[in-house]
This record gives structure tokens, C-alpha cells and sequence, in this order.
């Protein structure tokens, strides 16, 4: 059908504002006639809240009436943070950030289970179990810190601030997790257990750092979208699905949402050399074998300036590759498209923002590290596999460049 231009031009939050309420079609989970389950409607906006300051924290009273059902029968799930537990105390000799301030306590952060387990070794002269209380130490200086760059009224101090001491919380979150498992547990604890708690305890810290380093137009609540002029040099064939129309389209629908134009939604219209260099010389090698990169640098390199819609991906064989088509300009775009994607992850983990669209030509999750994932019949219009490379640079040791994180999870909406 063929909808009018005011329908299609229409302001993102006005549709959403049309729509029901999440929590208005919630229904408890049932057994109808004992055949079949009636699962309950996922209640997005309960769990956004959870996932925000200060529900993150354990703060909030509010229980969701659907959710509240399934934890009364969930016995697997841990005691919840112990508000004002350890605020006067210390853990082998380091005294606690605040004293009168719970909110900075370790109990905000971590469990009663973590904080018996940190209390129970302080003391113990035991080797192989006192690295729980060293994990401890660890954690609490890792809020004092926090709560002295917090206490800094200029916002250009916090934002300096804010990266390198979020990268700290995630290289104290693995060594933690790396001290754990040369621990000894105690007897009837797992440490799988125990390396769960630690990760919520090292998360809390991370999001309360978002959350008071945050202001107008950086950090909690702030999205970004990133695009390049010259993924434009990506040039398909006339009439094909990926084609350039596609990067002014997504722009002028996040412009239509306020990117660009709100404090709190951003327009980058420049991925920095730095990201480019940090692609092309270290991410891309990681994602993809260099025989590949190779070929295909060498079959752009070979077109015509003026070629467009000519098949690039080809294997040795000369088979297959029809559909993912390009011209002269075709690598620097797919390279700009993994620097944008290195620049999201940069930015979502250093603490700039929420997170970020790329808006970027060609696609690249459906490139293998050779040519084809999984023997695919084809590469799906993808040169390099942006997603891939932000993965390898999100769990990159710190120490080699990269951010350090230790899991990363993919998610692909391929929507058609």
C-alpha cells in the first residue's frame, strides 16, 4: 500500500505516545485447561526501569505485580544488597568511603552473601581463601574513588574522570573473577555462585559511576548516532536492496526522533582517523584472515573509478559473490563502517552515553573471517564484519588496547 507522506513523516515519540502502556496487557502466567501455558506479556518498561539508576541499585520499592510471582517462587535468587551493613566497619584495616553516607556503604553494592563471605576471611590467615578479602579491599577503594571524583562540582573534571574510572571497575571486575577461582570456596559454596554476586557487586559500582558522572549531554540517558560521508562511496548496482538511499533514510529518521537536535540525542557525522588506524591496523586482522583482506583490497583496487555494482566477493574459484556488489570506494566505506563500530563501543563502555546507532554502508554481520560464515551461499552484502570487530575490541585486554570487558553479547535483529 502506498501510505501518505505525513503518516511516514511522523514523530517517533508521537507514535509511541499513541501506544498502550506495556503494563496494561500483563497477565500472571496460567494453566489453561491444564493443556497449555498462557505466558505473560513481557513488561518492557518494568525492566528498563530495573536496569536504571537507582532500581539497578536495589533502591526502589516498586515490585511489578507479574514479576513479583515468579521471584516468590524463585528460590536460586540471592539475598538482595544490604543498605547500611559495613558502614562503620572496615575490611582488614580499610575504612569504609563514608561512614554516615549508606548510600556510599558497601552494602549498597554488594549482597549479604559477598559481605559475609568478606568478613568471614578478613581476619583468616588461610592463603588459598584470603583472596576474598583482598577482592574486598579491592572493591571498597573502588567506591572511595568514586565517591571522591563524584564530589567534584565541575562537570570537565567528571567527564575526564569518567572513562578511565570505568575501565577500572572493569579490570577489578576480572581480576576479581580471576582471584575467585584460585580461591578456595567454602564448604557447600560454589564458586560459580560466588563469581555471580562479585559480577552484580562490580556492575552496581559501574552504573552508579554513569549514573552521578552523568550530565546533559554525556553519559545516562544520552543516545548517539554516528555516520560518515564516506560510506556514500559504496556504490551497488541500480534497483539493488542495499543501495546508497539507505544511510539518508536511517538519518532522517533519527532526525525525525531528535537526533541532531535534543541535548540527549546525538549526531556524529565523523568517525576520527583514530578509529580508522585502530581498525585497519588491529581489529580488522583479528576479525578476518589476512588472505581475505587481501583479495579483496586487491579486487577494489583493480576497478574502474567509475565501475559501481560490480561483484566483490568472489572466492578463488570465482563462485558466488553476486549479491554483494560494490565499486572503487567500497573498502573505505566498509572500513569507516567498523571504525564507527569501534567508536560506539568506545563510547557505550567509557560511559558517553546509552547507546549508539550506526548509520553504515556496506552491512557487515554476515561476513565470515574468510569469505562465508557457516557456508553460507553468500555474504549478505557484507565486506567486513563490523559487529565481530566491536566484539574483539570490546574483550581486547586493556594492557593491548582494547576495552577489557571479558563477554560481550550479540544480538542480530535481521529483519527483512
Amino acid at each position: 500500500p502506498i501510505y501518505p507522506q505525513v503518516v511516514l513523516n511522523l514523530p517517533y515519540d508521537f507514535i509511541l505516545n499513541k501506544l498502550p502502556h506495556p503494563s496494561e496487557h500483563a497477565t500472571a502466567a496460567s494453566l489453561s485447561d491444564g493443556n497449555s501455558i498462557c505466558e505473560a506479556t513481557i513488561n518492557i518498561d518494568y525492566i528498563v526501569r530495573a536496569m536504571s539508576p537507582p532500581e539497578c541499585f536495589g533502591k526502589s520499592k516498586h515490585v511489578d505485580p507479574v514479576v513479583s510471582t515468579a521471584l516468590d517462587t524463585n528460590t536460586a535468587i540471592l539475598s538482595p544488597t544490604r543498605e547500611a551493613k559495613l558502614s562503620s566497619e572496615t575490611i582488614d584495616g580499610l575504612v569504609n568511603p563514608n561512614e554516615e553516607d549508606t548510600t556510599w556503604a558497601l552494602g549498597s553494592f554488594a549482597s549479604n552473601f559477598l559481605l559475609d563471605l568478606f568478613e568471614s576471611n578478613s581476619n583468616n590467615n588461610d592463603l588459598s581463601s584470603d583472596g576474598f578479602a583482598h577482592i574486598g579491599q579491592l572493591i571498597l577503594s573502588l567506591i572511595a574513588k568514586l565517591k571522591q571524583i563524584a564530589s567534584e562540582s565541575d562537570d570537565g573534571t567528571k567527564k575526564r574522570h569518567s572513562k578511565t574510572f570505568l575501565l577500572q571497575c572493569i579490570r577489578v571486575k576480572g581480576h576479581g573473577e580471576e582471584t575467585i577461582g584460585l580461591c578456595r570456596a567454602p564448604i557447600g559454596i560454589q564458586k560459580k555462585t560466588i563469581v555471580i554476586e562479585w559480577r552484580k557487586t562490580c556492575e552496581r559500582v559501574y552504573k552508579r559511576a554513569i549514573y552521578v558522572l552523568s550530565h546533559k549531554t554525556v553519559g545516562n540517558g544520552i543516545t548517539a548516532v554516528v555516520t560518515d560521508s564516506r560510506c556514500h562511496g559504496h556504490v551497488t548496482a541500480n534497483g539493488a536492496f542495499e543501495r546508497p538511499v539507505r544511510i539518508p533514510a536511517a538519518i532522517q529518521g533519527a532526525r525525525l526522533a531528535g537526533a541532531g537536535l535534543k541535548p540527549n540525542m546525538l549526531l556524529i557525522t565523523k568517525v576520527e582517523d583514530s578509529y580508522m588506524s585502530l581498525a585497519e591496523d588491529d581489529i580488522i586482522p583479528k576479525a578476518h584472515k589476512v588472505s581475505y583482506i587481501k583479495r579483496l583490497k586487491s579486487k577494489i583496487a583493480a576497478l574502474p573509478v567509475d565501475a559501481k555494482g560490480v561483484p566483490l566477493t568472489d572466492d578463488s574459484e570465482g563462485e558466488g559473490g553476486d549479491d554483494t556488489m560494490g565499486s572503487r570506494g567500497s573498502y573505505t566505506a566498509a572500513t569507516v563502517g567498523v571504525a564507527a563500530a569501534l567508536k560506539a563501543t568506545d563510547m557505550v563502555v567509557g560511559g558517553q552515553c546509552t547507546n549508539v546507532f550506526c548509520a553504515t554502508r556496506p552491512p557487515g554481520h554476515h561476513a565470515g573471517r574468510e569469505l562465508r560464515p557457516m557456508k553460507a551461499i553468500s555474504n549478505g552484502f557484507c565486506l567486513l564484519n563490523a559487529a565481530a570487530c566491536a566484539a574483539i575490541f570490546a574483550t581486547t585486554p586493556q594492557s593491548e588496547g582494547g576495552l577489557g570487558l571479558k563477554r560481550v553479547c550479540v544480538i542480530d535483529f535481521d529483519v527483512h
